[in-house]
Order: structure tokens, then sequence, then C-alpha cells
């Protein structure tokens, strides 16, 4: 007996190791299983987070509205310049007067970028943007068909307003619509258009003032006008904000606005009018200075201590390649 007990003890421990073996092999297959799938899985993870983007068909027509209209305000700018002395001639007016009518239009767009980028946060950026694009047309129609220097200055300030509205929303829909990462480049092309513009101005505003007239450099920017809105309704969500928030109009930094605009313009009327019209000793070039200077001064307080949401941010000076950016803008302003 004592032999069958130790056999059965025997076979009965043997059965149990070998039931434990197989219990040990099959969870480890279970984990070599669980090993797999959780490197498959991060492996799918990790293809999924570095695919590189791809602009669809939606970004392309966004890219070439921006770029249509973007060098549609840049062939507005420059077109007038060449044939500013004849214009001066034409209208038996000083040259004095006639430059007033670059001054004026780059003074327009920066008014019309300021209000525009206000109006877009709260309206939405397709409704601004035909608005912008209409308005810089009909300021177009009012340059050609113009009959007195007042006229033709009215019409390029019409023309500088939808001009700086359709910079701003183009620029706000393109940031909109692009991934950050990729948005430097985008904008890179954007550049490189706007300046194709404004040497196609420059070369377009000579040959037509020269064979044809001066009115035909105005009327030829109605086919940059007619693709930029030709466009515009496919790649542009035309359908605005459903509701504007009268508390959102409010907490718009609308005096940052109208004292920038205030400014800048008494700013650009005391320097245009000084050495020329006056003597710079003049209380009619001194009044304009000394008040553009203040109202940029009251513009700096207001922004840093009182604007509930300020135009010009102080985080928006805190970096260097930003601030770098804006000083460039600033001295290419001079050129």
């Amino acid at each position: 007996m004592g032999v069958e007990s130790i056999d059965t003890d025997y076979t009965a421990n043997t059965s149990r190791d070998h039931f434990k073996s197989g219990t040990a092999f099959h969870n480890y297959d279970d984990d070599a299983f669980s090993y797999t799938d959780t490197v498959e899985l991060s492996v799918t993870v990790a293809n999924t987070g570095t695919r590189e983007w791809r602009p669809r068909v939606k970004e392309w027509l966004v890219l070439i509205c921006v770029s249509l209209l973007t060098m549609l305000v840049a062939f507005d700018a420059t077109m007038v310049i060449p044939f500013l002395p004849g214009l001066s001639l034409t209208f038996g007016e000083p040259l004095s007067s006639t430059l007033w009518l670059n001054s004026c239009y780059l003074l327009a767009s920066a008014t019309g970028q300021i209000f525009f980028s206000i109006l877009a946060e709260v309206i939405g950026h397709g409704p601004l943007l035909v608005a912008a694009a209409v308005l810089s047309t009909v300021g177009t129609g009012v340059c050609g068909g113009s009959l007195q220097l007042s006229e033709l200055v009215a019409g390029r300030f019409i023309q500088g307003l939808g001009g700086g509205g359709v910079v701003s929303v183009s620029l706000l829909c393109l940031a909109e619509n692009i991934p950050e990462k990729h948005l430097v480049r985008f904008s890179s092309y954007v550049s490189r258009v706007r300046l194709v513009g404004a040497i196609l101005g420059l070369v377009m505003g000579s040959l037509l003032y020269e064979y044809i007239a001066w009115r035909g450099a105005f009327y030829s920017s109605f086919f940059f006008c007619a693709l930029g809105m030709l466009v515009i309704p496919f790649a542009v969500e035309l359908r605005g904000h459903r509701g504007i928030s009268s508390r959102m109009l409010l907490k718009m930094d609308w005096l940052g606005a109208v004292l920038t605009v205030v400014g800048l313009s008494s700013f650009l009327i005391g320097i245009s009018w000084g050495g020329t019209s006056y003597p710079w000793s003049d209380w009619r070039v001194l009044t304009p200075l000394i008040l553009g200077t203040s109202s940029i001064l009251v513009l700096a307080l207001h922004e840093t201590n009182w604007a509930a949401r300020p135009f010009f941010h102080k985080n928006d000076f805190s970096t260097l390649p930003v601030l770098m950016m804006y000083t460039g803008s600033f001295l290419h302003g001079f050129t």
C-alpha cells in the first residue's frame, strides 16, 4: 500500500505539475499576444500622429482667393504712382495735392484693416470679405469716373477702405483654414503674389497712362475684382454668425481704433503739409502734428491700462521675432 500510495501521489503531483506547466505556457502566449498588439497599436498611433498634413481643394481655393484679392490691393496701391505728375497737369492742381491720392489710400487702408478685423470677430469672415471686395470695386468705379481731383481723392479713400478690409479679413481666413505649422509657408505665397501685384501696378499704370488714358489704369483693376469675387463663394463660408452679440460689440476696442485713426491721420496731414504747402513752423502744420502725437500717446496708455480687449496687446511685442517683424514693416513703410 505504501508503494501504491507513493505512485498515486506521484501521479497526482505529476499531473498537477503538468497542468501548471500548461497553464503557465498558455499565459505566456496570452502575454506575447498582448505585447504584439500593443506594439502594433503604438506603431499605428505613431504613424497617424506623424502623418503629414496636405491641403485639400478647400485650402487651395482659399489660397487662390486670398492671393487674387491681395494682388488687387497691391495693384491699386501702386498703379497711380507713375502718373501723379500727369494728373497734376490734367486737373491743374499742384503736385502736393495730387500726392494725396496715394496718401489717402494708405491711410484708408490702415483704417479699414483696423475696423474690418474688429467686425470680423463679431459678424464673421465671409460677409466682411465680400463687403470689403465690393467696397474696393465701388471705389475703383468712382476713381474711373472722376471729373475733379476731389472726386478722385474720395474714390481712392473708398478704394483704400475696401483694400484694407480685404487684407485683414483675407489673412484671418488664411489663418482659419491653414494649420499653424504650415501657415508661414502659405503666407509666403501670398507675400510673393502681393509683390507681383505691386510691380504689375507700376508697369501697367505707366503703360496705360502713356498709351490709353489714366482712367484705363483704374478700369484695369476690375479684372482682379471680378476674379476675386468669382472665387470668394467657393473659398469662404458666406454665412456669418447667426446672432450678433451686443455685449461683444461693446467689449471691442472701439476707442483704440478711433485713437489709432485720429493719430495716424493727423500725423500724416502734418508731415504732408510741412515744407510743401506751409512752413514747418506754421500753426497749420504744428497743430496736426501735436494732435497726432498726443493721440498716439493716449492710445499707448489706453491699450496697456484700460482696454478690456486691447487691439495692440502688450504680449504681441514680447517676443523678438514678432518685434522684428513689426519693426521691419514700419521701416518698409518709408520706402
